[in-house]
């Protein structure tokens, strides 16, 4: 982490922090059915919202995991990397400095567990890419979870200059500027961009399930008698 970041914001010649910003951190809810299976891999994206052209020639993101209320036990993060795979789409694809640069990092590129993530990449180039209104890759993830964790856990954001930013690549003066993202503040709480739900499958049925879905079966065909076929309906024991 640290020959990332320090390198990062070594070559961007930062000028100034802007609060203009169109570019959005995007994240969806996922479900870990159970820890006693491997962690789902989450992915962080990116998109245009408002159909600037601007290039992001770098990005930086700090996250964190809160528990919601009634969350029990911990969730951590247990690595986080950049999208290395063509299927993957991400956004600085065969102009990252982290990835394609003489001496990259091995992969994952943190490895945890850990409860705070600081995670970012440069264009190779200087000049960077544009950012498309579809989503793009930014950050993939996976998970550990403590003993006995269960309940809603919060990916979250955290604004400010030094943590979350991006980069863009000014051609009129070869100067670059960091601006933040758009929804997220220059400082201030947490952003909650999504969640993660732990163990929250439901439970095989027990014996005494079982009997009441038998009474509701016997019951269904004693009423159905007498009635001609036509009447007849179907009870399904879900």
């Amino acid at each position: 982490m640290r020959y990332l970041v320090g390198s990062f914001l070594l070559v961007l010649m930062l000028v100034g922090f802007a609060s203009a910003a169109n570019l959005r951190i995007v994240g969806y809810d996922v479900v870990w059915s159970s820890t006693n299976d491997p962690s789902p891999a989450y992915h962080v994206l990116i998109l245009n919202e408002q159909g600037v052209s601007d290039r992001l020639a770098g990005w930086q993101l700090c996250l964190i995991i809160i528990p919601t209320q009634g969350a029990t036990g911990v969730l951590q993060f247990t690595s986080a990397d950049l999208p290395r795979q063509p299927s993957e789409n991400y956004l600085l694809a065969g102009d990252s400095a982290t990835l394609d640069g003489s001496d990259p990092p091995p992969s994952p590129l943190i490895v945890g567990p850990t409860d705070t993530l600081l995670l970012g990449d440069y264009a190779l180039s200087g000049f960077g890419s544009e950012v498309p209104a579809s989503e793009k890759m930014l950050l993939k993830v996976d998970f550990a979870a403590s003993e006995g964790a269960q309940g809603e856990f919060a990916i979250a954001v955290v604004p400010g200059q030094e943590n979350s930013f991006w980069a863009s690549f000014d051609t009129n003066d070869s100067s670059e500027m960091t601006r933040g993202f758009q929804g997220i503040p220059l400082e201030g709480d947490p952003v909650v961009i999504a969640k993660v739900i732990v163990n929250s499958s439901i439970p095989e049925p027990n014996g005494f399930h079982l009997l009441l879905a038998g009474a509701i079966l016997t019951l269904g065909h004693r009423t159905r008698r007498g009635h001609s076929k036509q009447q007849r309906w179907a009870i399904q024991a879900v």
